[in-house]
């Protein structure tokens, strides 16, 4: 097995990891919070707490971002990557040992909370380097094997909702939905033992080369040189963090807590919307190796302002079939929008830049956009009264994808032609 494979390997068994361990309490939180927040109707924590600990493991992902990025642009991807999953995968450990809001009170509301944020610190930073990790690795299989990559996230995700669903639904014991946060810690133990034969990537072995090879330069901080060089291409990374899961968040957490008939109606809907997801992932990965990634881009923007127009009407006149089918619809356009942000993302920078252009707008994107959307929602549902009115969140991505899909089209020339004039001059 080659030194590339061997990075693959474990980048998808990590990437499994995450994605099952995020998706238990992302997707199945909702239904637990009264595990660990206040049930009062009156108190806030009631109606914002599940929210609040659903987005809290973002929070701190853009200041995790400069960290972890920093460091693999500096000392390379495989320090940064193996230190990212050590701080994102014990905290997923402690999360089904804390007390409930019963037994300590609000106590439980904040430690849940703090462990999610430092989950959020590391793991944002292990997402990152395993993009550009597999996205360094050999030309000729980049593409199957960010598709396998990312499409195994979704298996992971689906692994987690569907534990979940069982535990919750059947209810084989009182503490059974803390039994799938036992299987993922499992899992990121292997990982952690993998991490050693873990290698650092070949195009970042060989600039490295090039740049030892120079006379010594001061030392610059990444993130200033890619806010003086390519702030456009920030830009559109922090847009793409900004509404890529936005819609899977709003439809499969927030419309599925206030329209779905039932907890474990919901939570086999969204099994099934991340199996079609995670399966259609590896054909719009195979597609865009003949369809150039910002055309890509915006046909993923029409399809999902055409699902918020099959959401609004939904809504309006409820027929059979309705919420299964808004959830296969979302994922369809989902699995459409993630291969060209994850391979233009890659291809906006050049390669002593790419880990903090991609990492810090990404998910400094994700913090503001991505995971507060149930948030947001339930904001806007509160102070209107109107579930139509919260269906904005889905066609205000469409809008900014549509229109980030022709400036990435002119950065892409801008970045061919100029990238070398980031290197150090001799």
């Amino acid at each position: 097995m080659t030194k590339d494979q061997k990075n693959v390997l474990i980048s998808l068994l990590g990437h499994v990891f995450e994605h099952f361990e995020s998706s238990i309490f992302t997707f199945a939180g909702a239904f637990t919070a009264s595990y660990f927040f206040s049930q009062d109707p009156h108190h806030w924590l009631g109606h914002y707490g599940a929210y609040i600990a659903i987005s809290s493991g973002l929070f701190l992902a853009p200041f995790g971002a400069f960290i972890f990025s920093w460091i693999g642009d500096h000392f390379g991807r495989r320090p940064a990557l193996i230190l990212a999953y050590l701080m994102s995968i014990v905290p997923s450990m402690l999360i089904p040992l804390i007390p409930s809001y019963a037994q300590i009170g609000i106590v439980a509301s904040l430690l849940l909370i703090l462990v999610r944020i430092f989950q959020g610190l590391g793991g944002s930073g292990a997402f990152a380097g395993r993009i550009v990790l597999v996205g360094e690795g050999s030309p000729e299989g980049r593409n199957l094997n960010m598709g396998i990559l990312m499409s195994l996230g979704f298996f992971g995700a689906l692994l987690g909702t569907g534990l979940s669903y069982v535990f919750i639904t059947y209810k084989i014991v009182s503490w059974g939905w803390k039994i799938p946060y036992f299987l993922a810690s499992a899992l990121g133990i292997i990982v952690l033992l993998l991490r050693r034969h873990l290698t650092e990537s070949s195009e970042w072995i060989e600039h490295k080369k090039n740049k030892d090879a120079l006379p010594t330069t001061k030392p610059s901080i990444p993130l200033i040189q890619c806010l003086k060089k390519f702030p456009i291409s920030m830009f559109c990374v922090f847009c793409f963090g900004l509404c890529m899961l936005t819609p899977f968040y709003y439809s499969n957490i927030w419309i599925a807590k206030h329209i779905d008939a039932s907890s474990s109606a919901s939570l086999l809907y969204t099994t099934l919307a991340m199996g079609l997801c995670g399966t259609t992932l590896i054909l719009f990965f195979w597609m865009i190796t003949y369809v150039r990634p910002e055309k890509m881009l915006a046909l993923a923007a029409v399809a999902i302002f055409l699902t918020g127009i099959f959401l609004l009407v939904g809504l309006q006149s409820p027929f059979p079939g309705f919420h299964i089918i808004n959830r296969l619809l979302v994922a369809l356009a989902t699995s459409m929008v993630v291969p060209p942000i994850m391979l233009l993302s890659h291809q906006l920078f050049p390669v002593d830049f790419r880990y903090t252009g991609f990492a810090i707008p990404f998910f400094l994107g994700q913090a503001v956009g991505n995971g507060p959307t149930p948030f947001y929602a339930e904001l806007i549902y509160r102070h209107t009264g109107s579930i139509h009115l919260t269906s904005g969140l889905i066609f205000g991505s469409a809008l900014i994808l549509f229109v980030i899909s022709f400036v990435v089209k002119s950065q892409r020339k801008f970045i061919n032609i100029s990238v070398v004039d980031v290197e150090p001059k001799t």
